[in-house]
């Protein structure tokens, strides 16, 4: 998520934004098949259509990163979201443990929505 966060802040150039993970892992309800629930805060968003062109600027930014595969940015639905998969082997790859047993490609689908509240109130 660390990446993410730095994506962001590149996105969004003279504001502030903060990545936060939300939903069933950080409940700790995440089924093997759940994705990721990110939200990004931090921003002041006065209505839907500057909602949709931050989420494109993040999605613009995500799609420079290698990691991230089959990435929409959806902004019709009723909350635009960011949806992809990141690839957990090339994360593993990063991190220098590469497998050798041929194991298949695992992907991580992550959700990134917006939070609209007022930067100020954000965590109150």
């Amino acid at each position: 998520m660390n990446k993410i966060q730095e994506l962001a802040v590149k996105a969004f150039p003279g504001s502030k934004p903060v990545i936060k993970v939300f939903g069933s892992l950080m409940t700790g309800l995440a089924l093997v098949s759940s994705d990721m629930d990110l939200a990004v805060t931090g921003l002041t968003i006065c209505d839907r259509a500057s909602m949709i062109d931050d989420m494109h600027s993040l999605a613009d930014q995500l799609r420079k990163w290698d990691l991230i595969a089959d990435l929409k940015a959806i902004d019709t639905a009723s909350i635009p979201v960011i949806k992809a998969n990141i690839s957990l082997s090339k994360i593993t790859k990063e991190m220098g443990k590469v497998r050798e047993d041929g194991e298949i490609e695992q992907m991580l689908p992550i959700d990134i929505t917006f939070d609209d509240s007022p930067p100020d109130l954000v965590g109150v």
